[in-house]
């Protein structure tokens, strides 16, 4: 059983390599792709052996897709040899793919919206002659999903375009799991799941090549990469730039070379600042205890997924809104922008309350947004890169002159700041890559000179390089004076651009911080609702029943501080509260030992209780079925209760409950 426990990548090792001296199962030599004038791919190669996972990783029309589409059947090439298990084939459908033991996860899914989840998992059983009997169905399908998805919450009978991406994300990769396939491309399967759902999908991708299958892997996320896979092939510009490199003889910076050609420097975020203090806060800037007022949201609700949001945003911050998939992030951005009416709450923009919002009357008010999903919440795909441009400019500003010709300067200036091609401005926008696509998104939000700017995953499916060029845009925007609420799944992202951090779990707000107190992992677990952690949160309520009155909870050491992740308060006392980060000096936690700043030595951890006050405190690791380590379990009580807990009890309890 896989961990609900666990974020993405904790106590994940990379995966054991294949035997190198195992040959090839599917090769891939000599393969040329042209669409019109553009050469996609030229002379291109990958091996692939059974039993490991292998990365393909490249910048944004690098020709990663392009080369997994024509594996799979998706695309023809002008040119290739392709053999699978030492035997010449021909692939030139996704069926003859299918055939040869062959199957995709696409970045853009490929499920039949009107069917129900279970009827897109069985889908190809579906065509086959002969009659399939609806439990059966069920049952088979349950089975594939159960694989990826244990934690549970999709409904086999959901048709699929009701559901939320991450899940439609764990449909497709079900789907492609009952064809029994021997190779399986992944292609940018993480980009909508939650770190638990990542996590869970990469025990999944072990499980599979235990099975001695052949997996590979595209992302962008570099710390994915070296996580879970080991071979790493690399193109630039539809070359190889590598090809079957082990993991382990690079380390990210070599990497990043590989995939853009040029040094990014070692801090991708710059310098190690939140974004708001780069540029050394350049005249006429004010600085972080003088920023006034751009937005305030107060109890915002949208049921159901919207219960209750509250957080302000100063003027020239970035404020990070963080959570899980389903968290309500999104939701309260489409809300404050006006794409959703908002059921409850209060929006003061400006310093006025802003009561009638839509997306025109919020770009009139220099409000814009940059929505989650470019392809069908922002780019028009039938027009070209400078009508996307201008549409927002020309929907809240309609009237004389208003056309592209009076606003060609400002239109030549963002293209500019952007660093996209002025020769792209003609083309249609899906003929750009993933990255360029993203540009012309922030360039459409910029003409209309934003003082408020709502990025949702702003450089999701954007390789490393252009990514470095939006952090570097967004910081040049706040060092102007521009606000921005930024969105991102990737945590490391939020905490590397932004001054402070709003989380949401469930529809509320649970925690406020600086982001320079924050790492991945305990922003991770201050994010995990109680369906993605519950057997923690169980864990909690077990304690709960078997003492009474005492004070329960779940927490994290480091920087000399206490991250309390929840709490089930019973006794009071404890200096610290659910979704705090206090000194630890100034808790019932302050005569814990310590092996260092985050480890409670051994001796404190399960051992006799640790008296502070009036109080007894006892704490035992929390372990995930990996064996990581995910902060501590305590407990605290009134001392000279006649029912103090009993270390071994306690640590028993604990232990047998798993990760």
């Amino acid at each position: 059983m896989i961990s609900t426990d666990s974020p993405a990548g904790a106590g994940a090792g990379r995966t054991p390599a294949a035997d190198p001296e195992r040959p090839s199962y599917l090769e891939a030599d000599d393969v040329h792709k042209s669409f019109g004038g553009s050469k996609a791919l030229d002379g291109v190669r990958l091996h692939l052996r059974k039993g490991e996972i292998h990365a393909l990783v490249g910048a944004n029309g690098a020709g990663k897709s392009t080369l997994a589409r024509i594996i799979a059947g998706h695309l023809p090439a002008d040119r290739a040899e392709i053999s699978i298990g030492g035997r010449r084939v021909r692939i030139q459908s996704p069926r003859d793919a299918l055939g040869l033991g062959v199957a995709m996860v696409t970045q853009q899914l490929s499920l039949a919206p009107h069917l129900s989840v279970a009827e897109n998992i069985m889908l190809a059983e579906l065509a086959k002659p002969g009659r399939l009997r609806r439990r059966r169905l069920f049952e088979m399908a349950g089975e594939f999903l159960e694989a990826v998805n244990p934690a549970g919450g999709i409904d086999l009978s959901a048709e699929a375009g009701k559901l939320s991406s991450a899940h439609r994300q764990m449909v497709e990769i079900a789907k492609a799991m009952s064809q029994n396939p021997q190779v399986i491309i992944f292609d940018e399967p993480t980009t909508s799941l939650t770190p638990f759902e990542t996590e869970r999908l990469f025990e999944a991708m072990e499980s599979l090549i235990r099975q001695d299958k052949a997996l590979v892997f595209v992302s962008h996320r570099l710390e994915e990469i070296f996580t879970i896979c080991d071979p790493v092939t690399v193109l630039r510009d539809g070359h190889n730039a590598c090809s079957s490199v082990g993991i382990g003889s690079l380390d990210q910076s070599g990497l990043i070379r590989l995939i853009s050609g040029r040094e990014l420097g070692g801090d991708l975020y710059g310098a190690g600042e939140a974004a708001g203090r780069i540029a050394a806060d350049p005249p006429g800037r004010p600085r972080d205890g003088d920023r006034g007022t751009a937005l305030e949201v107060k109890h915002l609700s949208l049921p159901p997924k919207v219960k209750d949001v509250s957080f302000t945003l100063r003027k020239g911050e970035i404020l990070g809104l963080a959570g899980l998939v389903g968290a309500g992030r999104s939701e309260t951005a489409r809300a404050i922008f006006g794409l959703d009416r908002r059921a409850g709450g209060e929006i003061i923009l400006g310093g006025k309350p802003y009561t009638h919002n839509t997306p025109r009357e919020s770009y009139r008010l220099r409000l814009a947004m940059i929505p989650e999903d470019r392809k069908t919440q922002g780019a028009i795909p039938d027009f070209t890169v400078r009508e996307n441009v201008m549409l927002g400019r020309s929907a809240a500003f309609p009237g004389f002159g208003t056309g592209y010709a009076g606003l060609l300067p400002m239109v030549m200036d963002i293209i500019g700041e952007l660093r996209l091609d002025p020769r792209n401005l003609r083309k249609f926008i899906l003929d750009l890559s993933g990255g360029m696509q993203q540009k012309v998104m922030l360039g459409r939000a910029l003409l209309v000179n934003p003082e408020i700017l709502i990025l949702d995953e702003p450089t999701q499916g954007v390789d490393i390089g252009t990514r470095s060029d939006i952090y570097a845009i967004l910081r040049r925007l706040a060092a102007r004076g521009i606000s921005m609420l930024f969105i991102s799944s990737d945590f490391k992202e939020v905490l590397g651009i932004c001054d402070r951090v709003v989380v949401l779990a469930e529809g509320r707000k649970v925690a406020e911080f600086e982001a320079a107190i924050l790492d991945e992992e305990k922003l991770t677990m201050f994010a995990a609702p109680r369906t993605s952690a519950r057997s923690t949160y169980r864990l909690l309520q077990a304690l709960g029943e078997r003492w009474p009155g005492a004070s329960i909870y779940w927490v994290y050491f480091g920087r000399g501080k206490v991250y309390c992740f929840d709490l089930l308060d019973g006794c009071g006392g404890l200096g610290f509260g659910a979704g705090a980060v206090v000194d630890r000096g100034s808790t019932c936690l302050a005569a814990l030992e310590m092996e260092n700043d985050s480890t409670v030595a051994e001796g404190s951890a399960g051992g006799s209780p640790r008296a502070h006050g009036s109080l007894v405190s006892l704490v035992r690791p929390r372990r995930n079925a990996r064996g990581r380590r995910l902060g501590y379990i305590g407990l605290t009580l009134p001392a000279g209760r006649p029912d103090s807990p009993c270390p071994e009890e306690f640590a028993g309890m604990v232990e047998r409950w798993g990760g």
